[in-house]
């Protein structure tokens, strides 16, 4: 009889100790407009990200290639920042702050992680998004996600991590009460 992994790792792979961890998960972002037409895996969408936190550390997924354009204040601090999806991912940093970048895989993280249910990184808000989103980041840092941004197709404009981020919450209920 074989049975499969359904745990997670209980060593973290990239520790956050202290930090607090910001989740960006999109499936895809804005591809390039105009020119000739390309195959979608070789169009690298943008991502703008503003970063107002104090100690933290970012783990940045996109399934479709994405330069993320990081731009941190003054003041702020990040460990680092893992960047991870299903096809190539870059990271540009301006400000005085330059974090060390983790790029990985999306499948050698969730492999590494030694949990074989998840095929990618959620990338919307449903309950189970929310609960596999909190493993997975659990497993690769060792905290919950301070704060979650997941969407299907990256909004227009810049996302933001700053004090007036939502905290990530999700609670359960008991149908029975």
């Amino acid at each position: 009889m074989s049975t499969k992994k359904s745990s997670v790792s209980t060593v973290p792979l990239y520790p956050a100790e202290n930090s607090e961890v910001h989740v960006i998960a999109i499936r895809y972002s804005s591809g390039r407009q105009g020119g000739p037409r390309k195959r979608v895996e070789e169009i690298v969408g943008e991502v703008s990200l503003t970063v107002r936190v104090t100690d933290s550390l970012l783990v940045l997924y996109a399934h479709n290639p994405t330069s993320w354009n990081l731009n941190v204040d003054d003041g702020c601090t990040i460990k680092y920042v893992i960047v991870t999806g299903s096809k190539n991912q870059q990271v540009n940093v301006t400000g005085k702050v330059k974090p060390e970048i983790i790029a990985i895989s999306g499948r050698n993280l969730l492999n590494a992680i030694e949990v074989e249910r998840y095929m990618q990184f959620p990338t919307n808000h449903s309950k189970n998004d929310l609960l596999d989103s909190a493993v997975i980041t659990k497993a690769v840092t060792g905290r919950m996600p301070t704060t979650y941004q997941a969407y299907n197709k990256a909004p227009a404009g810049s996302f933001y991590i700053s004090e007036r981020t939502p905290d990530f919450r999700f609670t359960f209920t008991n149908k029975a009460e």
